[in-house]
């Protein structure tokens, strides 16, 4: 896919939805308006494709969030701050990419949950208003079957509800840990947040995860926006960039962000 395919995406989007970053779309949904639609950029990888896709953007009158990764402490680094903090000035908004609860397993349990995501807020907010997160789909969360967003009292509600299992307050991580692990002791509020990507308000959730068939990829993430549906859009900038079989590459290493 190329940025003139991501150009095409958004205009349409733009005939029946408002685009917005997603600390907008929150106020707006529930305020109770409709056809919204929540931008929002995950990276985990690198900020090399971003500066494409904001030009698209830009060009279209459209502002998003950019979720940058907790686990990457090179991202951002030297001129990209200065670049990200100009975009936040004009109306976009950065928020944080977060692996938590993969943090603390994988760090041997050294700090807690709290200190953990503390510590990469603190980083980002010396430079930027971080309002709001996005959790991470890494290997660890899908080989041993949790989400990220369980660090947080909201993620865990919304999964007991769920799952049926109003009574869980720890997880069992087979092999890493002798002990289950806690989820839930966190509010959002705690660590000075005001929502959570995965649990905001939505009629439908459109995703550059989903695995179309190439040629009609634009065409088959259009269907999935919804008329007078308020929608959250994730994009992953490198996707909008890659030759067909590169792409198919990219679903097995990025394939966690759903």
């Amino acid at each position: 896919m190329t940025l003139l395919d991501y150009e095409r995406f958004l205009k349409t989007v733009q005939t029946t939805h408002k685009i917005v970053p997603l600390h907008e779309y929150k106020m707006l949904v529930e305020n109770g308006e409709k056809s919204i639609a929540g931008l929002r950029h995950d990276i985990d990888y690198s900020l090399t494709f971003l500066k494409g896709i904001v030009k698209v953007e830009q060009a279209l009158g459209v502002c998003s969030t950019i979720f940058l990764p907790s686990f990457r402490s090179n991202i951002p680094q030297g001129d990209e701050w200065s670049y990200l903090k100009s975009l936040e000035e004009v109306g976009f908004e950065i928020g944080l990419h977060y692996a938590t609860i993969t943090e603390y397993l994988t760090s041997g349990f050294q700090r807690t949950q709290k200190e953990i995501l503390e510590s990469s807020l603190n980083r980002l907010r010396k430079v930027f208003n971080v309002k709001g997160c996005s959790s991470h789909g890494d290997d660890y969360a899908k080989k041993y079957g949790y989400v990220n967003y369980l660090v947080f009292k909201e993620g865990a509600d919304s999964w007991r509800r769920r799952e049926g299992n109003e009574d869980v307050t720890a997880i069992d991580v087979f092999g890493l840990t002798p002990n289950p692990v806690p989820i839930g002791e966190l509010s959002l509020a705690d660590v000075g947040l005001e929502y959570e990507a995965y649990l905001l308000p939505m009629d439908g959730y459109v995703s550059d995860c989903s695995k179309f068939d190439y040629e009609n990829y634009v065409d088959n993430l259009l269907s999935m926006v919804g008329p007078g549906d308020n929608v959250e859009i994730l994009i992953h900038p490198i996707r909008w960039q890659l030759s067909r079989e590169l792409l198919h590459r990219s679903w097995i290493f990025l394939e966690s962000d759903e």
